[in-house]
Order: C-alpha cells, then sequence, then structure tokens
C-alpha cells in the first residue's frame, strides 16, 4: 500500500537539514515508484552539505547510492514489474544528444543528477525514477548490498578505462569508499600487483582484504615523494588518483612508468608537470560517474565475484543523516560507508 504522504529529507540551504511530509507522487507513463530501502552516503552528499558543489541548488534532497523497490509503475513502462528490487544510475540524460547516442550519456549536457542537481534524491520514503535508468538485482543481494552498487560503478568505469591488466602493476592513491572499490574490481581484472596509499590504518587494512598487495601509510611521510622509497624506487604501469589531494596529484606522475595509465576521479586543482607527460608518454584520464557499466556491476555482486561488505561501518535512520555527514566532515576515522535505512 502506498501512503498518501511520505517522509522526506531535505538540504534547505548549506548545514541546514530537515525532515518534513509531502504528497508522495505519482509516475508518469515512463516512470516507476520506488519504494527506497537504503541509501548510502558518499563525499558528493557531503560537498552539497557544506555548500561548495558547483552545480546543486537549495532545497533538495539528497540522495544518489540507493536500493529500493518498485510499488508502482506508468502505464507505458514495459521491462519492470511491481515488486523488482532495483537501483538507480545518478546520470539522468536525455538520451537524444550526440553524447548520449555515442554512449557518453554521462556527458549530456542536459543531463539531471539524482540526489545532486536537477531531481531530487533517494532520502526519502518514496522516490519517482525514470525507467531507461533502472537495474534490477536479485533476492542474492540484501538492500544494504546493493547501495554499493553505485560507487562500485564509478570505481569499475575509472578500472575500465585505463584498461587494468594482468600485467599491471596498479598504484591507488585513496582508500576512500572509491579506491577501496578501485581495489577489489581492479583484482578482478587481474592487475598483478596492488598498491594502496592513504594515512589512515584502518582504511588500509580493509584495502588489504579487498585485494591490496602492498599498502603504504604515509601519515608520517612526504606523501607520494617518499613512495619510490618506500618501494624501492618502483614505477606504477597503472594508477587511480582517488584522493582528491592536490599534493597527490602534483606528485603522482613521478611513479609512473613510462607509457603508463592514470585515472583522475579525486576532483580539486592542482599543477601537473607537463614535461613528464610528454617524455614518459603517459595517458590521462578523466573519469565520470559510470556510463555502460551497470548490469556489468550488478552481475559481478550477484555471482559473488565482487563483495565489498566491509567498506560499511555505519548503518543509520534518516534522522541521523546530519550526523552521518559530521563524522565524515571531521575525519572520524571510525567511518568508511554510512547507510541509511528508511
Amino acid at each position: 500500500m502506498v501512503h498518501p504522504e511520505m517522509q522526506t529529507l531535505y538540504f534547505n540551504a548549506p548545514r541546514k537539514v530537515s525532515i518534513g511530509m509531502q504528497p508522495t507522487p505519482k509516475p508518469g507513463p515512463h516512470e516507476v515508484l520506488v519504494k527506497v530501502h537504503c541509501v548510502g552516503l558518499c563525499g558528493t552528499d557531503l560537498h552539497i552539505y557544506q555548500g561548495d558543489h558547483g552545480r546543486a541548488t537549495f532545497p533538495m534532497t539528497p540522495g544518489h547510492e540507493w536500493s529500493g523497490e518498485i510499488i508502482q509503475k506508468g502505464g507505458l513502462v514495459t521491462n519492470f514489474s511491481v515488486g523488482d528490487r532495483v537501483v538507480g544510475e545518478t546520470t539522468i540524460s536525455c538520451g537524444r544528444c550526440k553524447y548520449c547516442l555515442q554512449g557518453h550519456y554521462n556527458l549530456c549536457p542536459s543531463r539531471a543528477e539524482n540526489g545532486i542537481f536537477g531531481k531530487d534524491g533517494a532520502a526519502s520514503q518514496y522516490m519517482i525514477f525514470p525507467e531507461h535508468a533502472l537495474h534490477r538485482f536479485g533476492s542474492s543481494l540484501s538492500f544494504e548490498q546493493a547501495c554499493l552498487i553505485e560507487p562500485s560503478a564509478v570505481a569499475y568505469h575509472a578500472v575500465d578505462l585505463i584498461e587494468v591488466k594482468p600485467s599491471d602493476d596498479l598504484i591507488v592513491i585513496g582508500a576512500g569508499p572509491i579506491g577501496l572499490l578501485s581495489v577489489a574490481i581492479a583484482k578482478i581484472f587481474g592487475a598483478k600487483q596492488i598498491t594502496l596509499v592513504d594515512m589512515r590504518e584502518h582504511r588500509l587494512e580493509i584495502g588489504r582484504q579487498l585485494g591490496a598487495d602492498h599498502i603504504i601509510n604515509l601519515t608520517h611521510d612526504d606523501y607520494l615523494d617518499n613512495v619510490r622509497k618506500v618501494t624501492k624506487n618502483k614505477l606504477f604501469s597503472t594508477a587511480i588518483e582517488a584522493s582528491g589531494s592536490r599534493a597527490a596529484i602534483e606528485q603522482i606522475l613521478n611513479v609512473m612508468a613510462p607509457a603508463g595509465r592514470l585515472c583522475f576521479l579525486g576532483s580539486t586543482t592542482a599543477t601537473i608537470d607537463f614535461r613528464q607527460i610528454i617524455s614518459k608518454e603517459l595517458k590521462l584520464y578523466g573519469s565520470l560517474s559510470s556510463p555502460g557499466v551497470w548490469d556489468t556491476v550488478v552481475q559481478l555482486y550477484e555471482s559473488g565475484k565482487l563483495c565489498a561488505d566491509e567498506i560499511i561501518t555505519h548503518r543509520l535512520k534518516i534522522q541521523e543523516f546530519e550526523e552521518a555527514l559530521q563524522l565524515m566532515e571531521n575525519r572520524d576515522p571510525s567511518i568508511i560507508k554510512a547507510i541509511v535505512h528508511l
């Protein structure tokens, strides 16, 4: 039974969070109404909460990592049924522009991003979602586990962009959720050696459990300038920068081997030495969102090849949403991934 009203969390302004009631919406012809079960929090939610996300506007409802079940569907929905367990892509594209038609729908100039800009997200009892951006998952996954599909898809896209192979030595900078998931997925791709770098020992140990062959804690070192000392001047054929640290970005070229491939996931401004890019003939990639990989990631979880339950550290109620954001903001060492149960 669908309740006529639903509880919804709002970001009303920077650092202004409220929970209120609003009418439950009805799906359009190509939409479904989802009963949200779980929402994952990530760094993007924190940036919106802090008021420093470039495209988010207030008031808005966050929540782009989510899982739920369909309880109503529009008259023209054909690929899904009431009762289906689903997750949805963050990018809601137009489907008609040249970027969408080329498969780069994450770059659609008319796109909305669910729970970020242009569309309210999943921190609500119910949510309207377009059929074309939905993906079904089976009962072998819990709703909590399914919440990891979105960040895993982001990590998968990055690993896929740099074409990680069994011959590759990979370095992952940053042991946040995306960095940790990148480790797990690179292991599935067959990377020969994976080195994970961070400044928090607990996260590094989780990374080891997920497949990192070597972990480096740089808490007391001069960041990446000392990686080569620790690894005896080893150079890496592939790298994923998932920390968003300016120091890491500016120094990461120093540990890249000639003809190396490097993907940037962390967002910041930095100065890069183009002489190294030229002299080593490096290939640099930026990675945005997760186009075209969701079905693959769902299959990896359903098959058991990918399991990342270790990164879920906090299970909360919607009333504790802001508390989780503050733990993230204060860099509480205990938190990696918080899941809100609705």
